[in-house]
């Protein structure tokens, strides 16, 4: 079997692994490699997201009621309690950057579209480009291609978001953000890891979502590309939850994701408390990456 060149450390070192389409119950069968050198994980062709793998959930709408706006604006407000923060991942970055109306932000990642929408109306700075959105995932990978920005949004930032886009999107993008993020400026990449999930499911783990994400880095991957692209890793924060050991259950019993019971609250609750241990440990399926221009 030809080996693939890992995109991060081009190894030809690797193992092989056939994952199959579980998010929509297609059980399509896809290659993919795991570096014995980086140990990221990568989809051996150039498999992009369609609209036939992509579920009809993740396109969203932008809007806010009043309330909501005014939850919104207290939330981001300094004085804010840290631990109700804390139960909203976004709220909680927008809080470790420090977050002001003056910041220019760029938010790249599913779902971007509505988080920038209701910043804009809170009067903060804050420009996006929705990945869930097939037509926006197309014009962002001619963009990469081409290397230069979209025309439409400033030439640098204060603050770029790249949530979960760096699974689905060309490694590139890492270095095209350092290319327009300021120098005092913050990058932060929201990435889903190999970990204790991948060890414990193997192809069963729901993070891997193929054919979508194309790259799942390790550790060590993540910090050999950040390297790379011009960055140095300033913070780490372990963000995993239950989903990574309730959803890999369901599809240990060939339940897709899409048909999958919700655990009840007592089963998510001493799941979550493994899902903090799992932090802690740095052992978690997600994390956060707060990069600093180099």
């Amino acid at each position: 079997m030809h080996v693939h060149p890992c995109p991060i450390c081009q190894s030809e070192v690797a193992s092989a692994h056939i994952v199959r389409e579980r998010s929509l119950g297609a059980l399509e069968a896809f290659l993919y490699f795991e570096c014995l050198d980086c140990g990221c994980l990568f989809l051996a062709e150039d498999h992009r997201s369609s609209e036939a793998h992509t579920p009809e959930e993740c396109l969203v709408e932008s809007g806010l009621s009043f309330l909501r706006k005014m939850e919104a604006a207290f939330q981001l407000w300094p004085s804010y309690i840290k631990a109700k923060c804390l139960s909203n991942s976004h709220l909680a970055i927008f809080r470790r950057v420090r977050l002001k109306r003056s910041t220019t932000l760029l938010d790249v990642g599913p779902g971007a579209a509505a988080r920038t929408g209701s910043l804009r109306e809170l009067g903060y700075d804050a420009h996006g480009i929705d990945t869930a959105n097939i037509h926006d995932f197309e014009h962002l990978c001619r963009t990469l291609a081409e290397r230069k920005w979209l025309k439409d949004i400033p030439n640098t930032f204060d603050v770029i978001l790249l949530r979960h886009s760096l699974e689905c999107l060309p490694v590139e993008l890492l270095a095209l953000a350092r290319e327009h993020i300021r120098k005092d400026g913050c990058c932060i990449a929201c990435v889903v890891l190999l970990g204790w999930a991948w060890r414990t499911y193997g192809t069963d783990w729901a993070q891997l979502n193929a054919p979508r994400h194309r790259l799942i880095h390790s550790s060590k991957s993540f910090s050999l590309l950040a390297g790379k692209s011009g960055f140095r890793i300033d913070r780490v924060v372990f963000d995993s939850t239950e989903f990574q050991i309730w959803a890999s259950d369901a599809l240990q019993r060939n339940v897709p994701l899409s048909k999958m019971p919700v655990p009840s609250r007592s089963q998510r609750v001493r799941m979550r408390r493994i899902a903090e241990a799992l932090n802690l440990q740095h052992q978690g399926d997600t994390a956060q990456f707060y990069l600093k221009p180099l």
